[in-house]
Protein backbone atom coordinates (compact mmCIF):
# COMPACT_ATOMS: atom_id res chain seq x y z
CA UNK A 1 0.00 0.00 0.00
CA UNK A 2 1.56 3.44 -1.14
CA UNK A 3 1.48 5.94 1.91
CA UNK A 4 -1.29 7.99 0.57
CA UNK A 5 -3.60 5.06 1.28
CA UNK A 6 -2.84 5.19 4.65
CA UNK A 7 -5.65 5.62 6.91
CA UNK A 8 -5.84 8.02 9.80
CA UNK A 9 -7.34 5.78 12.59
CA UNK A 10 -9.16 7.47 15.66
CA UNK A 11 -9.01 6.93 18.56
CA UNK A 12 -5.15 6.40 17.67
CA UNK A 13 -3.23 3.42 18.61
CA UNK A 14 -2.75 3.38 22.29
CA UNK A 15 -4.92 6.30 23.19
CA UNK A 16 -5.89 6.99 26.63
CA UNK A 17 -8.74 8.90 27.82
CA UNK A 18 -11.76 7.82 24.98
CA UNK A 19 -15.19 8.84 25.25
CA UNK A 20 -18.18 6.18 26.18
CA UNK A 21 -20.50 7.76 24.42
CA UNK A 22 -21.21 9.00 21.21
CA UNK A 23 -24.22 10.81 22.61
CA UNK A 24 -26.93 9.74 25.21
CA UNK A 25 -30.59 9.18 24.03
CA UNK A 26 -29.62 8.68 20.23
CA UNK A 27 -29.26 12.92 20.31
CA UNK A 28 -26.45 12.91 18.26
CA UNK A 29 -27.26 15.25 14.85
CA UNK A 30 -27.23 14.00 12.42
CA UNK A 31 -28.08 11.00 13.77
CA UNK A 32 -25.85 8.42 12.64
CA UNK A 33 -28.25 5.43 13.30
CA UNK A 34 -31.82 6.40 12.46
CA UNK A 35 -34.05 5.17 14.44
CA UNK A 36 -31.83 4.61 17.58
CA UNK A 37 -32.81 6.44 20.38
CA UNK A 38 -30.49 4.60 23.14
CA UNK A 39 -27.18 5.59 24.51
CA UNK A 40 -24.28 4.49 21.73
CA UNK A 41 -20.86 3.95 22.20
CA UNK A 42 -18.03 6.33 21.21
CA UNK A 43 -17.39 5.63 17.28
CA UNK A 44 -13.99 4.06 16.03
CA UNK A 45 -13.06 4.92 12.55
CA UNK A 46 -10.68 4.36 9.70
CA UNK A 47 -10.62 7.24 7.03
CA UNK A 48 -8.62 7.52 3.49
CA UNK A 49 -8.29 9.84 1.24
CA UNK A 50 -11.34 10.48 -0.86
CA UNK A 51 -10.13 9.43 -3.78
CA UNK A 52 -9.25 5.74 -2.58
CA UNK A 53 -11.50 2.80 -3.67
CA UNK A 54 -12.45 0.35 -0.52
CA UNK A 55 -14.19 -2.75 -0.86
CA UNK A 56 -14.92 -5.73 1.65
CA UNK A 57 -14.64 -3.52 4.38
CA UNK A 58 -15.35 -5.88 8.07
CA UNK A 59 -14.49 -4.41 10.99
CA UNK A 60 -14.88 -5.74 14.74
CA UNK A 61 -13.86 -4.29 18.73
CA UNK A 62 -13.13 -6.29 21.10
CA UNK A 63 -12.76 -5.98 25.15
CA UNK A 64 -9.60 -6.53 26.97
CA UNK A 65 -11.07 -10.40 27.77
CA UNK A 66 -11.18 -10.83 23.99
CA UNK A 67 -15.33 -10.79 23.80
CA UNK A 68 -16.46 -9.37 20.88
CA UNK A 69 -18.65 -5.84 21.51
CA UNK A 70 -21.77 -5.57 19.55
CA UNK A 71 -21.60 -2.33 17.10
CA UNK A 72 -22.89 -1.06 13.96
CA UNK A 73 -20.79 -1.03 11.01
CA UNK A 74 -20.77 1.80 8.55
CA UNK A 75 -19.02 2.01 5.42
CA UNK A 76 -18.88 2.90 1.44
CA UNK A 77 -20.22 -0.85 1.12
CA UNK A 78 -22.30 -0.90 4.51
CA UNK A 79 -24.63 2.24 4.46
CA UNK A 80 -27.48 2.68 6.80
CA UNK A 81 -30.95 3.13 5.52
CA UNK A 82 -31.59 7.09 5.96
CA UNK A 83 -28.38 7.46 7.63
CA UNK A 84 -26.79 11.21 7.04
CA UNK A 85 -24.56 10.51 3.94
CA UNK A 86 -22.82 7.57 2.76
CA UNK A 87 -19.10 6.57 4.29
CA UNK A 88 -17.41 7.18 1.08
CA UNK A 89 -13.89 6.64 2.57
CA UNK A 90 -14.38 6.30 6.11
CA UNK A 91 -15.39 2.37 7.72
CA UNK A 92 -16.90 3.18 11.03
CA UNK A 93 -17.50 0.91 13.86
CA UNK A 94 -20.45 2.17 16.63
CA UNK A 95 -21.12 0.17 19.93
CA UNK A 96 -24.82 -0.30 20.71
CA UNK A 97 -24.00 0.40 23.82
CA UNK A 98 -22.02 2.68 26.21
CA UNK A 99 -17.98 1.58 26.35
CA UNK A 100 -17.01 0.66 29.83
CA UNK A 101 -15.00 2.99 31.48
CA UNK A 102 -11.76 2.96 32.47
CA UNK A 103 -11.07 -0.05 29.78
CA UNK A 104 -8.95 -1.66 27.20
CA UNK A 105 -10.47 -2.31 23.80
CA UNK A 106 -8.95 -3.58 20.66
CA UNK A 107 -10.19 -2.58 17.14
CA UNK A 108 -9.57 -4.67 14.04
CA UNK A 109 -10.48 -3.09 10.97
CA UNK A 110 -10.04 -4.81 7.43
CA UNK A 111 -10.94 -3.81 3.80
CA UNK A 112 -9.83 -4.29 0.14
CA UNK A 113 -7.93 -0.96 -0.55
CA UNK A 114 -7.30 0.24 -3.65
CA UNK A 115 -7.27 -3.48 -5.07
CA UNK A 116 -4.96 -4.47 -1.71
CA UNK A 117 -5.94 -6.06 1.18
CA UNK A 118 -5.57 -3.42 4.20
CA UNK A 119 -5.85 -5.20 7.79
CA UNK A 120 -4.78 -2.64 11.15
CA UNK A 121 -5.16 -3.76 14.89
CA UNK A 122 -5.47 -0.77 17.55
CA UNK A 123 -5.78 -0.50 20.72
CA UNK A 124 -6.93 2.12 23.27
CA UNK A 125 -8.25 2.61 26.77
CA UNK A 126 -12.09 4.21 27.82
CA UNK A 127 -11.58 7.67 30.07
CA UNK A 128 -12.98 6.79 33.45
CA UNK A 129 -17.02 6.55 34.01
CA UNK A 130 -18.97 9.69 34.66
CA UNK A 131 -19.87 11.01 37.63
CA UNK A 132 -23.53 11.17 38.10
CA UNK A 133 -24.72 14.35 40.14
Amino acid sequence: MELDDTPIIYPTDQQQGVPLVLSTGGLATPNPIPGVTETTGFPITATFYSDVPIKKEEANLFSASGTRIPCWLLGPNHPILGAYGIQQNTICLIPKEELAGSSHFKAVFEAEVNGIKWKKMWNFKTKGKARTP
